[in-house]
């Protein structure tokens, strides 16, 4: 059969077509063959660098096995096995005897002090403060004394109580914690130096130390002889529980919470429906959660936030204890005052959320009211949504170093706070000072304020700008609830009430047992 023009043209079309197939073929196994080589090599870098994580490992746990603690407690065990060999009638009988004779002295020590002569006797003042005036960068200088009651501290940087709540609250613990005579190191996370924070320190009798690599020098050398562990903020205990539990062999490691970071971020994607801050808050409760179980004991600022830690860690020992304030009754009857206030530290998100709600929507109304009225925002570091606010009302003071003037002459302190954690310290701080307070249900927790006895809550702009209104023009209201502030903050939150449950709950850690704490104290 002979092919026509036409069949020859169709039957080499189709095989251009058979040879386009296969050289597609060709080409797809190529790439096949290139991704398997780049998976082979990927798969080797990840066993080159599980090799050299490992040498890391072996490294590390080499470093810490040469550390003091771990070459006394092998000396031990090693006499131990001399002497007592395992499981033999020696040994059974020696671990009864040792029994028998720590259960009757910790008998003996019970009968001898009762509880509250225990509280007394952790709540001696120091007789002789220790001052240093170099203090060092280098863990070798920071030599621990041969005397117990050692308590390593550690924290994002040194406390500056003028620039946040947390550090103020961080300040007043040292302080504390230094009158019950604790020897107290205190340990920076950041390497950033801060020479006026840290001569208030030195005046307190507190060592200090900066970064991590210094302080995992200084645990491999002393960290045995440390019998608290006290780690602040998610982030910090996270970095630093691995060092503190390899070397701090004898120590009880307590995990101070600040505020619960996850209970904040769950708030602030709630209010803003940004599904980042949904994944932080996921990713801070995961942390807090494994602090929580690696401590053993955990510190929570509110009852709110204790109740959110147990929800996820519900065998952790939490206790409570809030931020700390000293009484600054006002001289004056508050007629003469003028003027609203906020204190913020900006880098802290709520802050800036709240002043930036309060002016758009709550200060218009107010202003209806109260014809020429002004509104200081005070703190740090303000981002631009704030500083763009700034008017002939509202004035944008920036940091301010010395507060008390505000606080001695502003009619109302408003705390507009859409969304947070934890005990505002602000609220504390003002109500330290007999300055009236208005906030929101967010702002009103864990500092048991009484709406109409203690501040005036509100959530909407129209009741939020209704109560300041009431408050800046009612005298009598005024002066009950300055009153009511001060004497709010004597019973729950002074040095005097938060002194005796830090000792408390200390010498409960010391006798292995729980702090038995009032009902009052729980509530704060």
């Amino acid at each position: 059969m002979q092919l026509t023009n036409g069949d020859l043209i169709k039957r080499i079309e189709e095989l251009e077509s058979a040879i386009k197939g296969n050289e597609a073929a060709l080409a797809d196994r190529d790439t096949r063959i290139e991704d398997l080589e780049r998976t082979i090599e990927e798969f080797e870098r990840a066993l080159e660098d599980r090799e050299r994580a490992l040498e890391e490992k072996e490294a590390q746990i080499q470093q810490i096995q040469s550390g003091h603690g771990w070459r006394l407690l092998a000396k031990y065990y090693t006499f131990r096995e001399r002497l007592l060999p395992h499981d033999t009638k020696r040994r059974r009988f020696a671990r009864t005897i040792f029994s028998t004779i720590l259960s009757a002295g910790q008998t003996l020590k019970r009968i001898k002090r009762s509880p509250r002569e225990l509280v007394q006797f952790q709540t001696s003042p120091s007789k002789t403060p220790l001052v240093f005036d170099n203090l060092s960068n280098y863990a070798d200088t920071v030599l621990l004394p041969e005397s117990p009651g050692h308590l390593l501290v550690v924290d994002e940087q040194v406390p500056s109580p003028d620039q946040d709540a947390g550090s103020a609250r961080m300040y007043a613990m040292l302080k504390l914690l230094r009158e019950m005579d604790f020897t107290v190191t205190f340990v920076s996370s950041s390497e950033s130096r801060s020479p006026d924070s840290e001569r208030k320190l030195a005046q307190l009798g507190v060592r200090v130390l900066y970064g991590y690599s210094a302080t995992v020098a200084h645990l491999a050398r002393q960290g045995y002889q440390y019998e608290f562990v006290l780690l602040s903020r998610p982030d910090v205990a996270l970095r630093f529980l691995p060092a503190v539990r390899a070397y701090a062999l004898n120590s009880t490691v307590i995990y101070d919470t600040v505020d619960v970071h996850s209970v904040r971020f769950r708030r602030a994607a709630t209010l803003s429906g940004d599904p980042a801050l949904a994944r932080e808050a996921d990713r801070y409760q995961q942390m807090e959660r494994l602090n929580a179980v690696c401590s053993d004991l955990v510190l929570a600022v509110t009852q709110e936030d204790k109740a959110s830690l147990l929800a996820v860690a519900p065998n952790a020992r939490i206790d409570v204890i809030p931020t700390i304030h000293t009484l600054m009754p006002p001289s004056d009857l508050g007629q003469e005052r003028k003027g609203l206030m906020f204190v913020g530290n900006f880098q802290h998100a709520p802050n800036a959320d709240a002043v930036t709600w309060f002016v758009k929507e709550v200060f218009p109304l107010i202003q209806r009211q109260l014809t020429g009225i002004v509104f200081h925002v005070i703190g740090g570091k303000a981002p631009e949504d704030v500083t763009t606010l700034a008017s002939p009302s509202v004035r944008i003071a920036g940091y301010v170093p010395d507060l008390e003037p505000y606080f001695r002459s502003s009619r109302v302190f408003v705390a507009p706070l859409r969304y947070g954690a934890g005990m505002k310290g602000k609220i504390g701080q003002s109500m330290s000072y007999g300055l009236p307070v208005v906030t929101t249900s967010v702002g009103a927790e864990g500092i048991m304020l009484q709406d109409g006895e203690t501040a005036l809550i509100a959530d909407s702009p129209e009741a939020f700008a209704q109560a300041v209104v009431h408050l800046y023009t009612d005298d009598l209201r005024w002066k009950k609830i300055a009153d009511n502030s001060l004497e709010h903050i004597r019973t729950h939150f002074s040095e005097e009430a938060i002194k005796p449950r830090l000792a408390t709950i200390f010498t409960s850690l010391r006798d292995g047992g729980r702090a038995e704490i009032s009902g009052a104290e729980r509530a704060a």
